[in-house]
């Protein structure tokens, strides 16, 4: 239950912050401090594609949660917590003034990383 409890809450927030990506990547982006004044549509477009990329995965963990077995919630689980710290290790590289671009990744791979060790 705690696994799938997990896994519903990372699909709701990754189909969420995909639509972001996908629909106002240039107010997401000025939140978070870039100011992309100059950026074209063709700008825009790497982060439109992520934000279809980032929408795929929260609907396979939203059909993962209701429709497979234990062993693959918890393979699907791995996975996420394996990107989930990768993102964060790369931003944490590519960003390293800025911790608050690590909180989202962050504790959507501990959230994962409890459910999975407590289910």
């Amino acid at each position: 239950m705690l696994l799938e409890a997990a896994l519903f809450y990372n699909a709701f927030g990754m189909i969420i912050f995909g639509f972001v990506l996908l629909l106002i990547p240039d107010k997401m982006l000025k939140r978070t401090g870039f100011n992309p004044k100059d950026w074209t549509e063709r700008n825009y477009m790497i982060y439109r594609i992520c934000g279809i990329w980032v929408i795929s995965a929260g609907v396979v963990c939203a059909f993962v949660t209701y429709y497979l077995e234990l062993k693959y919630q918890r393979f699907v689980c791995m996975l996420m917590i394996v990107a989930h710290l990768v993102e964060v290790t790369v931003k944490k590289i590519g960003i390293p003034e800025s911790n608050s671009h690590l909180f989202a990744n962050g504790h959507l791979a501990l959230i994962l990383i409890a459910a999975l060790l407590f289910n």
